[in-house]
């Protein structure tokens, strides 16, 4: 309708079908019907956007509608949600009150809300961060007001690296106390926020526990090197276990209550085992347990003082507190004692190896004497308390006037023959005389020579035994082999005399 104007609204009655009003432009003619506009043609070319706006006609017009309410107090429905603008999104409760933000219509019913009691955003679900942005940079950072974050890069997602800013070091507390950091240099400190400067520090004085409670062995420390080393509690022997040496640049200490106080060493390839420590049937002593071929035996015990030492599971010398040494008995000196070498009773008196001689004591009446013997078989009483009885049944007169009889006694078990001397302190007369041994006395050169070159050689095969095992290690001589030596002419011309 170019230049003109509708100057007049006309109801027309035919040829309208239903009523229907006609807008017809002034400038036509009124039979000019195809100019006219009609309520019906105006509602087809108003058309409405699916699942936003709906046209819909009625008695009274036309009616536009949404296709959910979207008043102040409706709740929509949305796919997704797009804010091209800065303002955010705002959810105001009206007060001070818990308020849902976002509900996921899944198992569960997630949800992210607001907790006014705990002034915190809080999910009900597990939370994680992610960045899709690959490169160098791909990282989330945690930040607070006053500029401290904690940063998780994936650094050109090969490597996980979890820093504070400002600071190269990482730190987790528990309950408001440090309890894992970490430095720079990887160093790691637990129950504390200090640098110990040590590859693994503990400042807490209650150590680490490992395990479930359950009663098995548990491997402790495990280092990936040559050999396997490692440390490890056995559980059936109640003990740590290592399967090295162990060496303490300063001092090594094992602390029990009423149980053995030790440190046990065996063998894993042989089973040999040894310990050393404070047992529990005598706290008052130190023991060395050493190996032998059933098991271990007492090699060494310190108590009151005193050092015993053993052999064959049996005692044989012991250093008391002045420094004497003690053969065979646990007795000392009574008095004015030190550096005294002090012999038990031997017994008997004894066959020499090879090369070797001996000083020993032996009873002789109810006190022990100081007998000497060589390898010749001749042992001789270095004392001058020889039994002046059996001196007199073998024929010494002693001189009733002698105060202190002084008779000398020797003997030699090859020859089968006792001498015993005496000089008689008034008249200057010199005895000597000798009896027979009795039969088990007497010994046999050839039989003791061919002993100790047995005893020899058993000697070198054990040294050859342990130095094929120890190696560069054996700091012992290897013994030189020895010989049946000849019977000394002097002793053959007297047999049997």
């Amino acid at each position: 309708m170019a230049d003109s104007k509708v100057s007049a609204l006309t109801e027309l009655t035919s040829p309208v079908a239903a009523d229907e009003i006609y807008i017809l432009d002034m400038s036509q003619a009124a039979g000019s019907r195809d100019r006219r506009m009609t309520l019906a043609n105006l509602l087809s070319t108003i058309i409405g956007t699916s699942n936003q706006i709906t046209v819909t006609a009625t008695a009274n017009g036309i009616t536009l509608s949404t296709s959910q309410d979207l008043h102040t107090g409706a709740t929509p429905t949305f796919a997704g949600l797009t804010l091209s603008g800065t303002n955010g999104l705002d959810v105001n409760p009206g007060s001070d009150a818990d308020a849902d933000l976002i509900t996921v219509g899944v198992t569960n019913s997630p949800k992210l809300w607001w907790d006014e009691s705990e002034d915190k955003f809080v999910v009900s679900q597990g939370f994680m961060v992610q960045s899709d942005v690959n490169g160098s940079d791909d990282f989330v950072e945690l930040k607070n007001q006053a500029g401290r974050s904690l940063t998780i890069s994936s650094d050109n997602q090969t490597n996980g690296v979890w820093t504070f800013a400002n600071n190269d070091s990482f730190l987790f507390t528990v309950d408001g106390s440090a309890a894992f950091y970490i430095d720079d240099g990887g160093n790691v400190t637990i129950g504390s926020s200090s640098d110990m400067g040590t590859t693994l520090g503990i400042a807490a004085t209650d150590g680490i526990t490992i395990g479930d409670g359950t009663d098995t062995d548990i491997d402790l420390i495990l280092p990936d090197v040559t050999g396997d080393p490692k440390l490890w509690w056995d559980e059936s022997k109640d003990e740590f276990l290592f399967t090295h040496g162990v060496e303490a640049a300063a001092q090594f200490t094992s602390r029990s209550d009423s149980v053995n106080t030790t440190f046990n060493f065996e063998r894993s390839d042989t089973g040999s085992s040894g310990w050393i420590g404070i047992p529990s049937w005598n706290d008052d002593s130190l023991f060395l347990y050493v190996p032998t071929a059933s098991g271990n035996e007492v090699g060494a015990q310190y108590e009151a003082d005193i050092w015993y030492f053993h052999t064959g599971g049996s005692y044989q010398v012991g250093i008391d507190a002045d420094g004497d040494v003690l053969l065979g008995t646990y007795t000392g000196p009574s008095a004015n004692g030190g550096k005294v070498l002090v012999f038990g009773d031997n017994g008997s008196d004894p066959t020499m190896g090879s090369n070797t001689c001996g000083v020993y004591g032996k009873d002789v009446s109810g006190t022990v004497e100081v007998f000497a013997v060589d390898e010749a078989g001749n042992a001789t009483q270095l004392s001058a308390h020889a039994n002046l009885d059996d001196a007199q049944a073998a024929g010494i007169v002693l001189d009733p006037a002698d105060p202190y009889p002084k008779v000398g006694y020797e003997k030699n078990h090859y020859i089968g023959l006792e001498a015993y001397t005496y000089t008689n302190p008034t008249t200057g007369q010199y005895q000597r005389v000798t009896r027979a041994l009795p039969r088990n006395e007497i010994r046999d050169w050839n039989a003791d020579q061919a002993q100790r070159v047995a005893a020899r050689d058993a000697e070198i095969a054990k040294w050859d035994e342990d130095k094929a095992r120890m190696g560069d290690n054996m700091v012992r001589p290897r013994p030189s082999a020895i010989a049946a030596k000849p019977i000394p002419a002097w002793i053959a011309e007297r047999i049997g005399r």
